[in-house]
C-alpha cells in the first residue's frame, strides 16, 4: 500500500445490504487511473445481509485489483445509523483533504477520480465540492443526471444534485457534516447548507460515473411514501425552500 503522503483522496461507500452490488463499486474504484492515490474506505451501517461477506471475497479473489490501491479500509457500525452516520463515519477516518461520496449500487467510470481531483485543485476557495454528470442505468426516462451547472435557486423547488461528489473535507466540517433525514434527502439537506454556508458546488462537465436506478432503492422505496413529510422537515430546517404548495 501507498505511504499516505502519496493518497491524494478518499472514496467513500456507505454499505447497508447491498451485498450484490459492492463488488461492482469496489472493482469501479479499484480500476481507477490513479487508483494508487486513492484510499478506499467501506462503512458498512449494520447490514444484515451478505454484504460484509462479499467484501471480504472481493479482497481475496480480487487481490491484484485491490493491489492497485493506495489503501483500503472496512468499518462497521455496531448498530444501524443511516446513510448520513455512515458517511460522516468514512469522512471522520480518512486521511485525505477531500472525499468522494459513492454509494454502493454506483460505479465510476476509469478517469473519474482523476477529472474530479484536477477540477477540484483548481477550483477557488469557494467551491466545496466537484460533481460529474452521471449515466442513469435502469431508469425508463431518465437517461443523465447531474446535467445542470450548480445554482442555488434551482433547489427551492427540490434537489437536482446528487451526492456523488468529490467533497472537500473542511466543507464538510463548515456545514456539519450529514444531517439524518428520515427516510431519504441527506443529499439535499447538504446541499442546502452549502447554500447557507457561502459555499457552492461546482459541475464537471463530464459523464464520469454510472448511477443504478432500481426498485429497492431508497428514493424509490421509503424516500417516495414519504414526500410530505420529508418536504415539511427540509422547509422547516430551511425556510427559503418553497417545497409546501397547499
Amino acid at each position: 500500500m501507498t505511504d499516505v503522503s502519496e493518497l491524494k483522496l478518499s472514496v467513500a461507500i456507505s454499505l447497508f445490504n447491498y451485498g450484490r452490488y459492492i463488488a461492482a463499486a469496489m472493482a469501479s474504484v479499484c480500476s481507477q487511473s490513479i487508483a494508487g492515490a486513492i484510499e478506499l474506505i467501506v462503512v458498512d451501517d449494520a447490514s444484515t445481509d451478505d454484504s460484509l461477506h462479499q467484501v471480504e471475497c472481493f479482497q481475496r479473489e480480487q487481490a491484484s485489483l485491490m493491489a492497485r490501491l493506495g489503501a483500503f479500509r472496512c468499518e462497521r457500525h455496531d448498530h444501524n445509523s443511516g446513510l448520513a452516520e455512515a458517511r460522516n463515519t468514512a469522512f471522520a477516518i480518512a486521511s485525505t483533504p477531500a472525499v468522494l461520496v459513492l454509494d454502493a449500487d454506483n460505479t465510476l467510470l476509469s478517469k473519474a477520480a482523476a477529472c474530479l481531483l484536477a477540477a477540484l485543485q483548481n477550483a477557488p476557495a469557494d467551491v466545496g465540492a466537484v460533481y460529474p454528470i452521471l449515466a442513469v442505468q435502469g431508469h425508463p426516462e431518465q437517461v443523465l443526471a447531474n446535467e445542470l451547472p450548480w445554482d442555488p435557486e434551482r433547489f427551492r423547488s427540490g434537489n437536482y444534485v446528487d451526492a456523488l461528489a468529490l467533497v472537500r473535507r473542511d466543507a464538510w466540517r463548515h456545514v456539519g457534516g450529514f444531517h439524518h433525514t428520515p427516510g431519504g434527502w441527506e443529499d439535499f439537506d447538504f446541499w442546502c447548507r452549502f447554500v447557507e454556508n457561502g459555499l457552492r458546488a461546482q459541475q464537471v462537465p463530464n459523464l464520469l460515473a454510472i448511477y443504478r436506478h432500481h426498485g429497492d432503492s431508497m428514493k424509490n422505496s421509503e424516500t417516495a411514501c414519504r414526500q410530505r413529510e420529508l418536504r415539511q422537515l427540509l422547509q422547516t430546517r430551511h425556510p427559503w425552500l418553497e417545497l409546501i404548495t397547499d
